[in-house]
């Protein structure tokens, strides 16, 4: 902390305190069963759901594993995988607050593709860009948006993956949980894309939308302008989850669209990335995994041979056939992690990625729901 630089050191100090005053009220003012919890204002990292004592595991609804075990395995891990943040890093991170419950519910995670690793401070003000334009066709009624009140939270991101055509100002965006990519977006033409892909009131949207063929995608919080942590932790965890990745073969190229029939890894394999701000930076390094329901990539690589899922960890899936995956009814879900370290890439990759399982220690928040019948 010491080493932080004067403005940055502050304005953490300014925030953790913020936080524990706000804990402090909520905690003298809530009933004596402590189920009460305080809204979060839209844009507020610094106020943060305070959690219920003694939470249960229960409440996770992710299937859990032991990260002790996981780190006191005596596999080999790669020197990217052993590597340590700075000692000023570290000592930034903040460890006191709970992870359980620091991100909000939502429905959708719009991803926008920007061939970069860092971005403006909001990324929705920046002038000209898809990012402003799908905020604005969802939420400005100048431009075509409207209140969104009691609907599911969406996120609206950008990535690191690079637009097919660099420097066209055309790009893509990744819709998640479903797993859609949808091709030719222009600043112009967000107001299309939320009308047809978002409020599904817009049939004849002329944009190309597929399915994506992976089995899951690893995005890392990397937005330096937003706060230095995650600009840093990130160069580490996207050496650190290549590594591991490319050890098991299950590495990917976002650019890779083919799927297993058209020559693509069998399985679906597993694409790296960057995102820009998801909120929690003193978290960091923060990461957030989409993955497909299935147990793991073997057990995938004989539901293709069969070509049916008898999935027992997700038995609402018995019956479908792989075409139900891979075509438009996707089962997806996300998993966001925080605190992460190259060291523990290791046992997410086996057990995160593959299994579907999580870890307390570092569980953030998710979305374990089909995308078409959300439940928080």
């Amino acid at each position: 902390m010491d080493k932080l630089p004067a403005g940055i050191r502050n304005k953490f100090l300014k925030k953790k305190a913020e936080i524990a005053a706000a804990a402090a009220s909520a905690t003298d003012s809530s009933p004596s069963t402590g189920t009460s919890t305080p809204q979060l204002v839209s844009g507020s990292e610094t106020q943060l759901p305070t959690p219920r004592p003694n939470a249960s595991p229960s409440e996770i609804p992710f299937p859990l594993a032991n990260l002790e075990e996981c780190l006191a395995c005596e596999a080999p891990c790669t020197p990217e995988e052993q590597a340590e943040y700075p000692s000023y890093i570290m000592k930034s991170i903040d460890r006191s607050l709970p992870l359980l419950g620091s991100m909000k519910p939502y429905g959708r995670h719009v991803l926008i593709s920007t061939g970069r690793k860092d971005w403006s401070h909001s990324i929705d003000e920046e002038e000209g860009s898809v990012a402003q334009g799908i905020f604005r066709a969802l939420y400005e009624t100048k431009y075509g948006g409207r209140k969104r009140d009691g609907e599911p939270r969406i996120v609206l991101s950008n990535t690191s993956f690079a637009p097919a055509r660099i420097g066209s100002g055309v790009t893509e965006v990744m819709l998640m949980p479903e797993f859609k990519f949808v091709r030719g977006i222009l600043p112009a033409k967000s107001g299309d894309f939320v009308k047809g892909f978002i409020d599904h009131v817009e049939e004849n949207v002329k944009l190309e939308a597929t399915t994506m063929p992976f089995h899951s995608v690893v995005l890392i919080c990397s937005h330096n302008k937003r706060d230095k942590r995650c600009g840093v932790t990130s160069k580490y965890l996207v050496k650190a989850f290549e590594s591991g990745l490319r050890r098991r073969d299950l590495y990917r190229s976002f650019d890779d669209m083919r799927t297993e029939a058209e020559g693509g890894i069998p399985g679906g394999g597993t694409v790296v990335g960057c995102l820009s701000h998801i909120g929690g930076h003193k978290f960091a390094g923060n990461v957030v995994i989409y993955r497909r329901r299935t147990k793991s990539v073997d057990q995938l690589h004989e539901k293709l041979k069969s070509l049916t899922l008898t999935n027992v960890e997700n038995p609402e899936d018995a019956g479908l056939t792989i075409r139900d995956m891979i075509t438009d009814d996707v089962q997806a879900e996300g998993i966001w992690l925080g605190r992460v370290e190259p060291r523990h890439v290791e046992a997410i990759i086996e057990e995160v990625i593959l299994k579907g399982k999580v870890f307390k220690e570092l569980y953030r928040g998710g979305l374990p729901s089909k995308f078409a019948n959300f439940q928080f």
